[in-house]
């Protein structure tokens, strides 16, 4: 692996443990129900589809476990499965990778508890876990719109983004990719 992908992939690690167990530790010592803390956890399954470029069209389908620790701030635990799908539409076992990882999210604008949907703004990233020629370092930034789970009867609510992600491949010959992923899924 290359030494700056070692060192973005650790720095991002210990930041996000970090970041977590501090506030872990504040939301267990003001609340003492369990109940309320599960509350806050969701799971996340979503679609994500790139703008073709660079002789590929990646697709993303990823699941993630996310913790609301305060109505503007979450972290995610993600895994993410990636293929990517040449111009000319021949498709192989090899195109496919497999990476594990995590982000945060933050809430810019003040939260309403009656308003119907709720905007984000998430960093994340994701390490190769698999062995693949498409194995990959990614990086993503975007904003997410999701449905307000009060307004929501069944809890069930839906998930749309735009996110700009950098997948930085281990393989020699092939190029960073950059590129726009349109996200749809569902939050449960």
């Amino acid at each position: 692996m290359k030494r700056k992908t070692i060192i973005s992939y650790s720095t991002m690690m210990l930041t996000t443990a970090l970041l977590s167990s501090n506030v872990f530790n504040a939301t267990a010592q003001t609340d003492n129900s369990v109940g309320e803390k599960l509350k806050n956890l969701h799971v996340e399954e979503h679609l994500g589809i790139c703008s073709p470029a660079s002789s590929l069209m990646p697709t993303d389908l990823s699941i993630g476990l996310v913790y609301q620790f305060t109505p503007r701030f979450s972290a995610q635990i993600l895994s993410s499965g990636q293929y990517f799908v040449p111009k000319n539409g021949m498709t192989n076992k090899y195109n496919y990778a497999f990476g594990l990882g995590g982000g945060i999210g933050f809430s810019p604008f003040p939260i309403d508890p009656n308003a119907f949907g709720v905007c984000e703004i998430r960093a994340s990233f994701t390490a190769p876990i698999s062995n693949s020629d498409y194995k990959n370092m990614g990086y993503g930034i975007g904003i997410y719109w999701r449905g307000n789970t009060n307004n929501y009867r069944h809890k069930l609510v839906p998930l749309v983004g735009v996110e700009y992600r950098i997948h930085d491949f281990d393989a020699n010959g092939l190029k960073t990719f950059n590129g726009f992923y349109a996200t749809f899924g569902l939050r449960f």
